[in-house]
């Protein structure tokens, strides 16, 4: 049996109602869901950066700090070395158990 012209109209009709109805609607939904998630990418980029920066600054900051934690520990002990022979003290030795 062979579909005839109205019934391949009513066909076609049915399918574009069916889009104009249904997949328009959520393809629209869709589209703006990608927006929108391209828009928070793009945001969490920035973010991102920032924190790669902050980080490196951080690091920066530490690596200064323990700079200035040995200068501190070394002069600490040229003083106690100064200071046990000025004063005739033996200095003392880490004993080991």
């Amino acid at each position: 049996m062979a579909l005839t012209k109205g019934d391949k109209d009513w066909f076609k009709d049915t399918l574009l109602e069916f889009h104009r109805e249904v997949d328009e609607p959520r393809l629209n939904e869709i589209l703006g869901d990608i927006k929108d998630l391209k828009k928070d990418v793009n945001v969490l980029k920035q973010d991102v950066e920032e924190l790669k920066s902050e980080v490196g600054h951080f690091g920066k900051r530490m690596d200064k700090l323990s700079e200035i934690v040995t200068d501190v520990k070394t002069n600490h002990e040229k003083r106690i070395r100064r200071l046990e022979k000025e004063a005739g003290v033996e200095p003392l030795r880490a004993v080991v158990m």
